[in-house]
């Protein structure tokens, strides 16, 4: 099959392109193409993730169980077993896509339309349940890169969880849909410690 002439090129190059292009008009096509190619190299395949916690934890099938308000529940509660502080890595590469502005989650965006969410990390300081922590690993802000393994954060029981017990909240993303990690966990190489 032939090469696709723009599929290799980097968004940058593609600006450099465009203005070295007679034709003005080619331009936003090659974006589209060089963004959509990024895109799909770039994007996540749920198969291939690595578990979001280090350590003992414990969970179940719980996408689609019934929660308050009359919604369902859009991801996997990983139980640390009453542990805070456990460490949450990326479970792929990607870029932070947002940051609650309350402590204590996030998004990271993994292209192609895949995203995954990390959720009720600790808002506590050590050895208390004060919540005057920050349970997202410094550096992190909107846009960052981060590689799978990374240290992202730690297990906590933030928000709506203090009444369940530390525990991470983890959902997979594809165009804005919650699809059921369960099996994708099952599956996912457990790491000794961050990478």
């Amino acid at each position: 099959a032939p090469r696709d002439p723009v599929a290799h090129l980097h968004l940058g190059d593609l600006w450099r392109l465009q203005a070295q292009r007679a034709r003005v008009e080619d331009a936003p096509a090659l974006m589209a193409r060089a963004r959509a190619a990024y895109e799909q190299a770039a994007a996540l395949d749920p198969a291939q993730i690595v578990f979001p916690v280090i350590g003992e934890v414990a969970f179940t099938d719980s996408f689609g169980d019934p929660r308050s308000g009359g919604r369902s529940h859009e991801g996997i509660d990983i139980m640390s077993n009453g542990v805070k502080g456990l460490p949450v890595v990326a479970v792929a590469d990607g870029v932070v896509g947002w940051i609650g502005s309350t402590c204590c989650y996030f998004e990271i965006d993994h292209g192609g339309g895949w995203t995954t969410w990390y959720i009720h990390l600790n808002n506590d300081t050590p050895g208390t349940d004060d919540g005057l922590g920050w349970g997202i690993a410094p550096g992190l802000t909107t846009g960052t890169p981060v590689r799978a393994g990374d240290l992202i954060g730690w297990v906590g029981d933030s928000g709506n969880a203090e009444s369940a017990g530390p525990h991470l909240h983890f959902e997979i993303r594809k165009d804005g849909v919650a699809i059921n990690p369960f099996s994708y966990l099952m599956n996912a190489p457990r790491l000794n410690a961050p990478g």
